[in-house]
């Protein structure tokens, strides 16, 4: 459904059409308006050249914003990553810790007695932990991903 929202930028009505609530709508006008008003307020140029510089800054702020977001995801990748990562890890010590309760939870038997003195018996090497299985994506990153998709499209 279509909002038809009148605003007031710089003493001009302008009306706004657009399906976004009117309330927003209404905040974007008033944004436009404050930066516009700042900018002829704090120097010594027109109008036409207030909004297109108005326009420039507006823009300058949405390039580094997407920079931002970018990087924070690309840093919660990269914690996802080491999360898993992680995740792993304490999979294979908790294998280990099963294999070592339970080596060491069975019954010794007993020797029998012997006059013979039996050479003593070498210990066994530790097996081999289990090789790590690689890191599987987790629902969180793919997700990201997904964010990465629409925002770069959008854009």
């Amino acid at each position: 459904m279509q909002n038809h929202v009148t605003v007031s930028i710089c003493g001009e009505e302008y009306t706004l059409v657009a399906e976004e609530a009117p309330s927003y709508m209404q905040k974007v006008g008033s944004y436009v308006d404050e930066k516009l008003t700042e900018l002829l307020n704090s120097s010594k140029v027109g109008r036409t050249d207030a909004a297109v510089l108005t326009a420039i800054n507006v823009a300058d702020d949405l390039f580094k914003l997407r920079q931002t977001t970018d990087d924070l995801r690309n840093q919660l990748k990269q914690s996802i990553d080491e999360n898993n990562q992680l995740r792993n890890e304490i999979s294979a010590l908790r294998r280990q810790v099963y294999q070592l309760s339970k080596s060491s939870s069975k019954p010794e038997k007993p020797e029998k007695a012997d006059k013979r003195e039996k050479p003593e018996k070498s210990e066994k090497a530790e097996k081999p932990s289990e090789p790590e299985k690689p890191a599987v994506r987790s629902e969180e990153a793919e997700q990201v991903d997904m964010l990465d998709t629409s925002v770069t499209s959008e854009g």
